[in-house]
C-alpha cells in the first residue's frame, strides 16, 4: 500500500468514526422549532444586543448586605442605558454574589413596565410585584443609587403600576459601601 493510499485511507476512516459518534451521541433531532419558556433561555440570550460591534459595557449595581447596599461591578455587551441597568438590578445577584452574602430587596418577578429619560431625571415604572418587597425603602434605594452612577442621571422616579412611590420621611437608608470583592 502506498504512503498516499494509506493517507486517504486513514481519513475515510476517521470519517466514519466521526459520524458514528455524532450520531450515535444521543441527540435527538427535532423536525421543527420548539418552543421554550423565556425562564428557560439561558441568561443574557434575550438581550438586545448588536453583534457586530462586540462592545462591552462596565458599570455598577447596588445589592444589599447586612442592611447596607453594596456597589457590584457588571459587564454587558450592551450599552450601559437606564434600561439594561436596571434589567441588570431586576435579575438580582448571580449565583457567586448571593453566596457571598448580596440579597436583593427588589423580590423575584418585578418586571419593567416601562422606563424614561427627561434630561437629568429618570422615571422607572415597575409591576405590582415590586410593591410587595419587605423593605420598599431599600428596594427604591437600590434602584435610585445604580441608576445615579449613570453619567447626567441626578434623579430617579420610582413608579409602581403608574403611580409614584413615595419615601417615607424622604429618608433615605445609609450611604453605599465600597465594592463587593470579586
Amino acid at each position: 500500500m502506498t504512503l498516499d493510499r494509506a493517507v486517504k485511507l486513514g481519513r475515510v476512516v476517521a470519517s466514519a468514526v466521526a459520524a458514528s459518534m455524532v450520531v450515535a451521541c444521543g441527540v435527538r433531532v427535532q423536525q421543527e422549532p420548539q418552543p421554550i419558556e423565556r425562564r428557560d433561555v439561558p441568561y443574557g440570550l434575550l438581550e438586545e444586543r448588536d453583534s457586530t460591534r462586540g462592545e462591552r459595557a462596565s458599570f455598577v449595581v447596588y445589592f444589599e448586605r447586612s442592611g447596607l447596599l453594596v456597589a457590584v461591578p457588571r459587564v454587558v455587551s450592551t450599552p450601559a442605558t437606564p434600561e439594561a441597568v436596571v434589567h441588570q438590578v431586576l435579575r438580582g445577584p448571580t449565583f457567586d454574589e448571593a453566596a457571598a452574602g448580596l440579597s436583593s430587596a427588589i423580590p423575584a418577578g418585578t418586571a419593567l413596565q416601562s422606563i424614561t429619560r427627561d434630561g437629568n431625571v429618570v422615571t422607572v415604572d415597575l409591576s405590582p410585584a415590586f410593591g410587595e418587597s419587605t423593605d420598599l425603602a431599600t428596594a427604591v434605594d437600590q434602584l435610585d443609587v445604580t441608576l445615579r452612577e449613570l453619567p447626567g442621571v441626578d434623579a430617579v422616579r420610582v413608579l409602581i403600576d403608574g403611580v409614584e412611590v413615595v419615601r417615607p420621611g424622604g429618608a433615605f437608608l445609609p450611604a453605599p459601601t465600597s465594592p463587593a470583592p470579586s
